[in-house]
């Protein structure tokens, strides 16, 4: 019985091992089988994953590359922009012009007051001897004129306020399309005019600058007639104030512009110092003076000499025939002729 049953063993063993051996020919997988496959999936999915990080690199890679070509043509093409608005010329609406047109607003205020109050000045009318003098003519020749000056400086001012708005705005366009890329727009006629047609355009910043030079001499001359004319002393100081605050703003608005400026049109914007230091001088010398003669229809000085409250000077004679100095009033005798007013400031 133990003989049979070791046989018994040996045969079932010898059976599974034939049933091994038949599987693996007949194509059943078996436990090498299972083992190798394992090993080439793992293979599999380790190359997948370098490749699929390559991929990615180059992927990031080709991105920066990209983003670097695309920087360099916004650059190039921002760069371009810029040269073609400086060689355009005209004005942008930079907060630099917007200060420079608020001190051109200012400095035109202080000039229309200085006609508003030569205005007022010959509302007023005086008399001499019971006769009205009708004076005024020289002031309002230059008054009108110098009104009218202001008017078209401040329509020129808005010319310059437009056309330096309308600049800024095509150029925010042009901007814009720097960042389309694929977007020719060196082409575009309505954005990318001709250089030579905006050259031609009249820059009309550097217009409303030259014309203000002229105030400046309008002002002391309308300042020298109400001393003249009108003999009003208060008045000549309030022109004196506003001419020389319109002078201050209008070198502080050239100084925030000296970058524009070269040495001839310095010498020519500072030319309206020179009427302002004449008047200076003209009114200084006629308060020294005291006051001024209305004698033959005319004023001047020194016409209106007397020796007693009745008595003028001989017309052939400087001295009283006491030897006495004149001293300067009024005369109103029979003869219409002969009489003259003195008017003190």
């Amino acid at each position: 019985s133990g003989s049979g049953r070791r046989a018994g063993f040996s045969k079932s063993d010898s059976q599974r091992s034939f049933d091994s051996k038949g599987s693996s020919r007949s194509g059943r997988p078996g436990l090498g089988d299972r083992a190798n496959s394992g090993s080439k999936k793992s293979v599999m999915s380790r190359a997948e994953k370098k490749l699929v990080r390559e991929q990615s690199k180059l992927e990031r890679r080709e991105r920066k590359l990209m983003e670097k070509e695309e920087k360099e043509i916004k650059a190039t093409r921002r760069r371009l922009l810029e040269r073609r608005i400086k060689e355009e010329g005209g004005p942008r609406w930079t907060f630099l012009l917007q200060v420079v047109t608020i001190l051109t607003l200012a400095e035109l205020g202080l000039d229309l007051g200085t006609t508003i109050i030569s205005f007022i000045s010959l509302i007023g009318s005086f008399d001499c001897c019971g006769q009205i003098i009708e004076v005024g003519t020289l002031t309002l020749g230059v008054t009108i004129p110098y009104f009218c000056l202001i008017v078209i400086e401040f329509i020129i001012l808005g010319c310059s306020v437009r056309q330096a708005r309308a600049n800024s705005a095509r150029d925010r366009e042009r901007m814009k399309k720097i960042d389309n890329v694929d977007e020719e727009w060196f082409d575009d006629t309505a954005s990318w005019a001709s250089l030579d047609a905006e050259r031609t355009k009249f820059n009309f910043g550097k217009i409303i600058h030259y014309v203000l030079i002229a105030n400046p001499f309008l002002g002391a001359l309308i300042t020298w007639t109400l001393l003249y004319e009108v003999s009003s002393r208060r008045e000549a100081f309030v022109m004196l104030g506003l001419e020389g605050g319109a002078l201050l703003l209008m070198f502080i608005g050239l100084w925030f512009e000296r970058h524009h400026l070269n040495c001839c049109s310095l010498i020519v914007h500072a030319t309206p110092l020179l009427p302002f230091a004449g008047i200076c001088a003209v009114v200084w010398y006629y308060l020294q003076r005291g006051g001024i003669c209305f004698r033959d229809g005319s004023f001047w000085f020194d016409n209106c000499g007397l020796c007693g409250p009745n008595d003028p000077i001989p017309d052939s004679t400087e001295t009283c025939p006491d030897g006495s100095s004149p001293y300067q009033g009024t005369f109103c005798g029979e003869i219409v002729g002969e009489q003259f007013c003195y008017f003190s400031y």
